[in-house]
């Protein structure tokens, strides 16, 4: 079933070796010097997202349609969803330091305004001195008035490409986090004269305020949740027009199958979540198979961020890569000693690695099938010296059960 296979890092060939197995879902690899801690796994926690479910279509559409929805507003020109190319998303992601896409979506506004006209920065500046509107939708509608007829209506149709590659380029450098893309942005702006500009642009967003002045948390959740959700979870409503949600496009990766499987290897109990998810978000895709899942081993981010109100300088210490999430899913899961994190991130296995720098007893499972460049993931996973990297989750049974019979046979 198996066959031993090197990696590309051969300067310590026996401790990056990998053994090379067939799965369902394609190729699956086990890290040589990891058979024992596999083996003595009692506990399995999962990240939710490119994990358990299938977010292209939600959340991944919701950080495009919301820098849409925010530029054409300002601009008053169509703006095709293809100008914000999904590579820049992915480069940010590969940091580890984009645990929430609302990051991701800022830095992405703060590149695309950056690279906008001067005679339209320059507009925009004045505008936003007059506006007293303090609401995000309000705010943005007011801006949308005055800033009428001040770029060409073909501009985004023209200029689409031109801007694509500038989004793809300032992200290429994959920025820690979101302070740092800030900075680097703020410093390419000093160098072209538009620094004053993005600054006006970034209170306009208020970013770092609470809902509902934080234009991009009001745009971004109503496009993800859809406007009853939302209401819900915000306790008002945005009034922007949205008819469903971009949550109603997500797909279950996870089979109930696999985590009958799990369950059955590992006993009751003994499956957690460590995600930035919501609750709400979690259960309304989980649905029943949330039941396979011991609640009291389950960390939902953006719930502690809500508790938190919204607060970017106390959650900080919470999100990850940093190891908080790891390690309060693990507690609750009451006397284990041999985790595995199955993740699909760069920010995932940095927050395994972290959790370990004060309880060592995680491993860490990397998933690729569904990424946007897999080939790249792998790669990621074994520089990370990942202790099983597979297509799916739902691969993983079948490779627990080959350790097994390895180490027990």
């Amino acid at each position: 079933m198996g066959t031993r296979v090197r990696s590309k890092r051969g300067s310590k060939s026996l401790l990056n070796e990998y053994y090379e197995l067939r799965v369902d879902g394609g190729k699956a690899y086990v890290k040589s010097d990891s058979f024992g801690k596999i083996y003595s796994i009692d506990a399995i926690i999962f990240d939710c997202d490119g994990v358990l479910i299938d977010a292209r279509r939600s959340y991944d559409e919701a950080i495009r349609r919301t820098i849409q929805h925010i530029f054409a507003q300002l601009t008053g020109c169509p703006l095709s969803l293809s100008t914000i190319p999904k590579e820049a998303i992915y480069n940010l992601r590969l940091s580890g330091g984009f645990n929430f896409d609302w990051d991701t979506t800022y830095v992405i506004a703060l590149a695309l305004f950056k690279n906008l006209p001067k005679r339209f920065q320059e507009a925009f500046s004045e505008a936003a001195k007059q506006i007293e509107a303090e609401e995000a939708i309000q705010r943005l509608t007011a801006a949308s008035s005055k800033l009428s007829g001040r770029m060409p209506k073909d501009y985004f149709k023209k200029k689409g490409k031109t801007l694509r590659e500038a989004l793809i380029k300032i992200t290429q450098s994959r920025p820690e986090d979101r302070e740092a893309a800030e900075r680097l942005i703020l410093e390419s702006a000093e160098r072209e004269g538009c620094a004053e500009h993005l600054k006006d642009f970034i209170n306009f967003l208020a970013y770092t305020s609470e809902a509902p002045r934080n234009i991009i948390s009001v745009v971004f959740d109503t496009y993800f949740y859809g406007p009853e959700p939302f209401k819900e979870l915000y306790g008002f409503e945005s009034w922007l027009s949205v008819r469903n949600g971009l949550i109603e496009k997500e797909r279950l990766i996870i089979t109930e199958e696999t985590l009958k499987a799990l369950r059955e290897m590992l006993g009751e109990g003994k499956l957690g979540l460590a995600t930035g998810r919501s609750s709400l978000a979690t259960k309304k895709t989980l649905g029943g198979l949330l039941n396979y899942f011991n609640s009291r081993g389950m960390v939902f981010l953006e719930d502690l961020k809500f508790k938190m109100g919204g607060s970017e300088t106390l959650i900080k210490p919470y999100v990850k890569p940093q190891p908080y999430a790891l390690l309060e899913a693990a507690a609750g899961l009451g006397d284990v000693r041999s985790v595995l994190y199955v993740g699909n991130s760069a920010e995932d296995y940095i927050m395994a690695k972290n959790a370990n720098g004060v309880k060592k007893i995680f491993s860490f499972a990397g998933c690729y099938a569904l990424q946007n460049s897999p080939g790249k993931m792998i790669k990621l996973f074994k520089d990370a010296e990942a202790a099983i990297i597979i297509p799916t989750v739902n691969d993983l049974p079948k490779v627990l059960e080959y350790v097994r019979g390895v180490r027990g046979g």
